[in-house]
């Protein structure tokens, strides 16, 4: 809600002196009144569409149209202004969030009545129930969890926020919901989301590299007899597989000559399972990570903001040579252009008859549900 607190100046004329990377200038200048007016409509906006934004994001559809330019000086005064505007009971408290601050209380109810109530209320399926493919949506940025969580909720995929490079228990975690949907005769596939950057394009290779060596290297498919017999039964002998290994770029030739010597050691063959195994995974589509934002297409079909690239990124040098010295923030989208990729891309992989199905068997439960509490009251 709007409330004012104090009195803020929200007129007058600014100049803020911006410095670039090599040294140069540039002035962003206006009048703060018609920065507010923008502000507000942007909000009032997004907050019609059931959105909250952050900080970020505001500025970025500022620059998108021109109103502010895309530089972290200017990013900080709009962050000033917005104060102003919120103190002054100009701009909803609730429209901005800070997804870095956000208090936690267990939940409690006021009797029985209300816990039922809510019960029936919070009552919901495993929407994904009977899938073939188990889909998650990850996103480097947690600015953008509030926005991704809604097409999330509603296909009852899991929403895995990295807040960078993941780490090495997120991973893990991550490694036993694959082994989880092997083991059910299921696809696992990661929907992955983050800026167009050297280090945003590579968190890609990262996930994908890290989870294959855990499945690849890990005991668990190991000592699945299941899984191994169904890894083996396409190869009618070890010399075939061997080569056939070797030239799909899964074997190194000193392994090779290792089985061609006899002289074979644990070493050696721990990289046979490992490469079959690894061949196996990626023949048949089991795991797989989708780059499906932010994209140079989204990038030229949105216009979006450009920024100087981090040269100090040791990734810098490569990115550099392929896109140039700009890169790109995900959080210059539109928050319903994200709704809708994240939407169409869950869709694309999963069967949606079935998600309907479970649509109806959640409408009947919660009949059911509102009867008993009906009859329990």
């Amino acid at each position: 809600m709007k409330e004012r607190f104090e009195a803020r100046k929200l007129t007058g004329s600014f100049s803020i002196k911006c410095k670039n990377d090599d040294g140069t200038f540039r002035m962003w200048e206006g009048q703060k009144e018609d920065v507010v007016r923008h502000i507000v409509d942007i909000v009032v906006r997004y907050r019609r569409m059931g959105y909250r934004l952050t900080l970020r994001q505001l500025h970025y559809q500022l620059v998108t149209k021109n109103w502010i330019i895309n530089h972290d000086t200017a990013y900080k005064k709009l962050g000033d202004i917005l104060d102003d505007c919120r103190y002054a009971g100009v701009v909803d408290w609730d429209a901005i969030e800070d997804r870095g601050r956000v208090p936690h209380l267990v939940y409690d109810a006021d009797g029985v009545s209300e816990a039922l109530d809510e019960l029936h209320d919070y009552y919901r399926r495993n929407r994904q129930d009977g899938q073939t493919n188990v889909v998650e949506v990850w996103t480097e940025k947690d600015a953008l969890s509030g926005i991704l969580k809604r097409p999330a909720e509603k296909y009852h995929v899991r929403l895995v926020v990295n807040k960078g490079y993941t780490s090495s228990s997120a991973i893990y975690g991550a490694y036993e919901r694959v082994l989880a949907a092997i083991k059910n005769d299921q696809r696992f596939t990661i929907l992955y989301f983050g800026d167009h950057d050297p280090s945003g394009l590579d968190m890609v290779r990262d996930i994908r590299e890290r989870l294959m060596l855990f499945l690849c290297q890990g005991s668990q498919l190991r000592e699945d007899a299941d899984f191994m017999a169904q890894l083996d039964k396409d190869w009618e002998d070890m010399r075939r597989t061997i080569y056939d290994l070797l030239d799909h770029g899964y074997l190194k030739s000193s392994t090779i000559d290792a089985f061609n010597d006899g002289n074979v050691e644990d070493e050696d063959w721990d990289d046979f399972v490992s490469a079959k195994i690894k061949r196996y995974i990626e023949t048949q589509d089991i795991f797989q990570v989708i780059a499906i934002g932010l994209t140079k297409d989204q990038i030229d079909q949105y216009d979006l903001p450009p920024n100087p690239t981090k040269l100090t990124d040791t990734r810098a040098a490569a990115y550099v040579q392929k896109y140039g010295r700009t890169c790109w923030e995900v959080d210059a989208l539109d928050p319903e252009v994200l709704n809708e990729l994240i939407e169409d891309n869950i869709v694309d992989q999963i069967n949606i008859d079935q998600y309907e199905n479970m649509l109806l068997k959640e409408k009947a439960d919660k009949a059911k549900l509102k009867k008993f509490i009906k009859d329990a009251k």
